[in-house]
């Protein structure tokens, strides 16, 4: 196994027309990511994906920007999730090596990926 994924997640003020429940903003770090380049050191960027029920797919809900030469990144860019606690919410990471910004992200390099449930990260 390469690499470690950190969420982290604090309550952030809810859009006014989303009454009846709350947002979570999230950080992204990783450390000790895999090497995927020759020359230099990967540019990890994060696609998160949301999934409302089970069996469904995950749907991008944002993207952190790529970290240029960094095995150890901690992502700038925060990804707000709108939720309520009587809904349950899985969220996927999924770790890219950047090569190409032209290509679609599935074209890069996996270097990893991770699921957890969004009240894991806020209770």
């Amino acid at each position: 196994k390469y690499g470690l994924i950190i969420i982290s997640a604090s309550e952030a003020e809810a859009p006014l027309d989303f009454k009846d429940g709350c947002t979570a903003e999230l950080f992204i770090e990783c450390h000790g990511l895999k090497n995927m380049d020759l020359l230099s050191q990967s540019d990890p960027m994060c696609v998160v994906g949301m999934r409302a029920h089970w069996g469904g797919m995950f749907q991008e809900v944002g993207r952190t920007e790529a970290v240029t030469d960094n095995l150890n990144p901690k992502f700038t860019q925060t990804i707000s999730v709108d939720y309520t606690e009587a809904k349950p919410i899985e969220l996927q990471f999924t770790i890219y090596d950047i090569d190409n910004t032209k290509s679609d992200v599935k074209d890069q390099d996996f270097l990893g990926v991770m699921e957890v449930m969004l009240l894991e990260l806020t209770s």
